[in-house]
Parts: structure tokens; C-alpha cells; sequence
């Protein structure tokens, strides 16, 4: 009744693997009540669960949030195999599809980009209330690297990126929760990274500079 009445949603976003003990599936739920107050409250995090299996798990986060909607990287097979047995196996439809070819969400470059602009915007602002520790952990560890962003060293980004799927998704014209009436780049920042907008890479300038663009001339702000 709550999360009804005030325009509240549950997400569940996932960066999918294959379960063979080396790269992580890690599914996020988040407590969305607005663009701006965003709260990290459960977590899913292994590399031993093959995808149909882990799709049984899913379920039951599912089931325990409300039938929440569901945001899931189609990057790797991974993914494809997770969205697809969700909809045609299961019947379960939260699916969001923020893509043009099937369902799910491919993160493109140019897509990465932009969510990890949005990612250190969020940072800085102290908009994304983070509970786990390891996703800390992984923050910390996560940066550019040639032409785009990934884990440092010998860390993994799984976590990082099951983040950065939400922002793209709370930040776009697919998103119909509560937008709060001040934007995100007019709100005081609490915290610098190593960079400001004027120190910064070129990439990630002009990347702001495009999202600064989008948010004025797109999105009608009202509570």
C-alpha cells in the first residue's frame, strides 16, 4: 500500500554470468522513491549458478519484493538466457526492455558511458544509499581504462555494473517514478573524485555536457 500510494518501486538490476566460477552474476534490489533518493536494500551475489538455475533464485527475490521490475544486461548469453527464461518459461513479464532488437538491456558504449558519468554524479551528490560492504569494495576499484570503465587491477566490477544499468534506467525516458524538482547536476555536491568537470578526461566532459543538455531540454521536473 505503501509503495502504491507514493509512487514508490522496487528494481531489480542483474549483470548476468555463466556460473563457472569466474565472473560474478550480481542482482541489486533497489528501493526507488524517487530519481533522488535511491536505497540499496537486498543483494544476490555468486559465480557458481548456472543461469538457468539462478533464474529459480531471481523468482524468489521477485517474490519477496512485490513482483518488482526486473533490469537485465543482454551483453553476454548470459543474459539472453535469464531474460528469455523469465518471460517464456515463467510468464513473468517486469521485464523493463530499454533496447530495440529483443528484450532486456545492451549496454553500449556510448550507454556505459553515460551511466558512469550518472554514477559519479550520484557519488559525489550522496544520492545512492549503499549498504554492502563488498559493493564498497568494488567502488573503490573501479575506474578508466582505455576507452572505457571497468575494475582496477585485479578486482571485478560485477557489482559496479549491475549499478550503473539502475542509473541509466532511473535517468531515462523509460522511467515513470517520482522526479524530483531540482536536478541532479544542480544539487550540491558533498564529496570530489579525482576529477572536476574542467580537469576531467575529454570523454567524460563532453559526456556530462550531453547529459546536462538531455536533462534541460527533455525532462519536465515536478514532484
Amino acid at each position: 500500500d505503501i509503495i502504491t500510494k507514493n509512487n514508490y518501486e522496487y528494481v531489480i538490476s542483474i549483470d548476468p554470468a555463466m556460473g563457472t566460477k569466474q565472473d560474478y552474476t550480481a542482482a541489486h534490489v533497489w528501493l526507488i522513491k524517487s530519481n533522488v533518493d535511491i536505497e540499496q536494500v537486498a543483494l544476490w551475489h555468486g559465480n557458481n549458478v548456472p543461469p538457468l538455475e539462478w533464474v529459480s533464485k531471481l523468482l524468489f527475490l521477485c517474490k519477496l519484493y512485490h513482483a518488482p521490475y526486473v533490469i537485465c544486461e543482454t551483453n553476454e548469453p548470459s543474459g539472453g538466457i535469464i531474460a528469455s527464461s523469465l518471460v517464456n518459461e515463467h510468464g513473468y513479464y517486469n521485464i523493463i526492455n530499454m533496447q530495440k532488437e529483443g528484450i532486456g538491456f545492451r549496454m553500449y558504449h556510448v550507454n556505459k558511458i553515460k551511466s558512469c558519468t550518472l554514477l559519479q554524479v550520484y557519488c559525489e551528490k550522496l544520492l545512492l544509499k549503499i549498504h554492502d560492504s563488498q559493493t564498497y569494495k568494488e567502488l573503490s576499484m573501479f575506474g578508466k581504462r582505455d576507452n572505457s570503465f571497468k575494475a582496477l587491477g585485479d578486482s571485478h566490477d560485477d557489482l559496479v555494473c549491475a549499478i550503473l544499468s539502475m542509473l541509466f534506467y532511473v535517468n531515462s525516458k523509460y522511467f515513470y517514478g517520482n522526479i524530483d524538482d531540482v536536478s541532479i547536476y544542480k544539487r550540491k555536491s558533498t564529496m570530489v573524485g579525482s576529477g572536476t568537470p574542467s580537469s576531467m578526461d575529454d570523454l567524460i566532459k563532453k559526456a556530462l555536457d550531453d547529459l546536462m543538455a538531455d536533462d534541460i531540454n527533455n525532462v519536465s521536473y515536478a514532484s
